[in-house]
């Protein structure tokens, strides 16, 4: 439950860049915010996960499919 939480916690700059991507027309711009809100929530879950107990020289094999994740998410935010 406590990596869940923090996961979701992480999804956060995700949701703020959606929001934003509402009342932002020009795709220029929300890639621009994709790249930046999506670099923040792999540094988030990246912090987190390193605090939550993954041994350091494993980090990159967890955090992997969660930036994959999020990157696609991300993605969705700027071409819908």
């Amino acid at each position: 439950f406590s990596a869940l939480s923090t996961q979701g916690y992480a999804l956060f700059p995700l949701v703020l860049s959606a929001t934003i991507s509402i009342f932002i027309k020009w795709s220029f711009i929300r890639f621009i915010i994709y790249v930046l809100f999506v670099a923040w929530a792999i540094y988030a879950a990246t912090i987190n996960l390193k605090v939550s107990g993954v041994l350091p020289g494993r980090v990159f094999l967890a955090i992997y499919p969660v930036g994959l994740v999020y990157a696609t998410l991300g993605w969705l935010c700027v071409i819908t």
